[in-house]
């Protein structure tokens, strides 16, 4: 298994090395499309890297997902992995301009400090520190230099005004209204004092319901983000629960 995945990440990331770097080289011609174009037109992501996952974002996902197993094969193996991987998927995370990708991490730091630092020996934690520290800046620079994601932040305040006067959404924010509007109907149940649903959902399938009031596509229509789904369907209390069920059997594990 871990052959095979390893070598499609590297497979991944040298293509979506050389795609970069091919832009850079010939003015932003594009090269390697989001899709397959053997049935219909190609579409390229521009200036960003994707390798093999398509989007962007996807490609956030693969390559943490890559850096997570090396260490998990360190654990199964005994065997150390050149530490300059660690870097080479950063470097290649920063390139995506991923928005998602960012919650992401985010959200992955919030639940390493929560659960894994308490338990950590102190020259550990102050190692754990100084990575979370500059990844963290090296996310932050991407974010203010990187005309993309202050697209996103400068549409979010006239997305949230459209939003309460029933108007249309900047462009930017419509692609994305399967991941907003269930946040949205969440903020105004809060609003009018009705907190019942923040705690625990209103049940498997309503977020695909409540984005067919918005969408015209009919059909399922879920959030690309699970994370939004999962808080939609089964509230703070669920997705707490969700985050537990991966946290506890790795503690008893360790055990």
């Amino acid at each position: 298994f871990f052959r095979i995945f390893f070598l499609v990440t590297l497979i991944h990331i040298i293509i979506g090395i050389l795609d970069f770097a091919l832009q850079l080289a010939t003015d932003y011609v594009f090269y390697v499309p989001r899709h397959s174009f053997i049935f219909e037109e190609p579409m390229y992501v521009g200036m960003r890297f994707h390798g093999l996952a398509g989007e962007p974002r996807d490609a956030f996902v693969h390559l943490f997902m890559g850096l997570s197993l090396l260490f998990l094969r360190e654990i199964w193996t005994g065997k150390s992995f050149n530490r300059l991987w660690v870097p080479i998927i950063i470097i290649a995370a920063l390139l995506t301009q991923s928005t998602s990708g960012v919650i992401g991490l985010l959200i992955f730091l919030s639940l390493l400090i929560v659960f894994q630092i308490p338990r950590m020996r102190l020259q550990s934690i102050f190692l754990l520190s100084l990575f979370i520290i500059l990844t963290s800046s090296a996310f932050g620079y991407m974010i203010l230099n990187s005309p993309r994601i202050q697209i996103y932040l400068e549409a979010a305040p006239l997305a949230f005004q459209a939003l309460e006067r029933g108007i249309d959404l900047p462009p930017v924010i419509e692609y994305q209204i399967s991941n907003i509007y269930p946040i949205w109907v969440r903020w105004l149940e809060i609003s009018e004092m009705n907190f019942l649903p923040f705690f625990i959902g209103t049940g498997l399938g309503t977020a695909s319901i409540i984005n067919s009031f918005v969408l015209s596509e009919g059909g399922i229509l879920n959030p690309h983000a699970n994370i939004i789904r999962i808080f939609f369907e089964s509230g703070i209390v669920g997705t707490l629960l969700f985050i537990i069920a991966f946290i506890n059997p790795l503690s008893k594990v360790e055990k």
